[in-house]
């Protein structure tokens, strides 16, 4: 699939375009794309929730079922969450790209 570079404008393909689709799927909250209300993850619904274990199985859920949703080429393997200071989470997200079998590491959305 060929795409857009939301920074550049350039063209974006591969495992790149899979990679900012991902993050793109993690950073929206659910209801807030016009047209697309049920686009992207529940992962904002839990930020002000006490960080703990049963935090980071909430949010890796949430974003397992945004990405099993909108993302048919990705293999969610993993996630971990990381507290990030300021009352931020780091999280990174651990798969597989499935039109070539190449491994996918994203590190440190912050959200």
């Amino acid at each position: 699939m060929i795409g857009m570079n939301a920074q550049t404008g350039r063209p974006l393909s591969g495992v790149e375009h899979l990679k900012q689709s991902i993050r793109d799927i993690v950073t929206t909250p659910l209801g807030s794309r016009v047209m697309r209300r049920d686009y992207g993850c529940g992962l904002f619904d839990l930020l002000d929730s006490p960080f703990s274990s049963s935090l980071v199985g909430d949010i890796t859920l949430a974003i397992s079922e945004g990405l099993e949703k909108w993302e048919p080429r990705f293999r969610l393997e993993s996630v971990a969450v990381h507290p990030a200071g300021s009352g931020k989470l780091s999280i990174d997200i651990n798969g597989l790209y499935l039109i070539n079998g190449e491994p996918v590491i994203i590190e440190g959305i912050q959200v």
